[in-house]
């Protein structure tokens, strides 16, 4: 009995790690959704090109850097910034400081905002198809945990 109880505490566990991962990207398709059809195109300034290091699990005592930049834009005199997410292993992958990149905002929250098509269509796309895995997965777990549900009452009503 411990067992199935362990079982079903670790199927709950994993659906719900797979829902919050849902969630958070739903956001993010949602965030870009929103702004392709409400966003203001506006140009902003790469201000800063970032290192990060990040240890080599391969290989002890080496490190591996990915770079990734930061624009700034500027609505109604107030100055926002925006990261890129996608990362580069090498640094001249990336705009140099000074280049201009379209950026779109929301006029209501500007804070909010996505690069235009030229740096941001294919890390959309790919969260659209996490999405549809992660539904995939989760439908799966939950029919699975409740077959496990059902099997460990039935003997409680037989």
């Amino acid at each position: 009995m411990i067992i199935k109880t362990m079982l079903i505490f670790l199927f709950a566990a994993l659906i719900w790690f797979l829902v919050s991962g849902y969630r958070e990207t739903q956001e993010s398709v949602k965030l870009y959704n929103l702004l392709e059809e409400v966003g203001v195109l506006t140009e902003s300034e790469v201000v800063e090109i970032k290192e990060a290091k990040h240890d080599n699990l391969q290989k002890s005592f080496t490190y591996t850097y990915s770079y990734t930049f930061i624009v700034n834009y500027e609505v109604l005199g107030q100055y926002y910034a925006l990261q890129s997410v996608t990362a580069s292993k090498n640094p001249d992958d990336l705009p140099q400081i000074g280049t201009k990149i379209s950026v779109l905002y929301n006029p209501q929250k500007p804070e909010e905002a996505i690069f235009a098509k030229d740096y941001g269509d294919t890390e959309i796309e790919s969260k659209r198809t996490i999405l549809l895995a992660l539904k995939a997965i989760i439908s799966v777990l939950v029919i699975a945990l409740l077959v496990v549900i059902i099997l460990l009452i039935r003997p409680l009503f037989f």
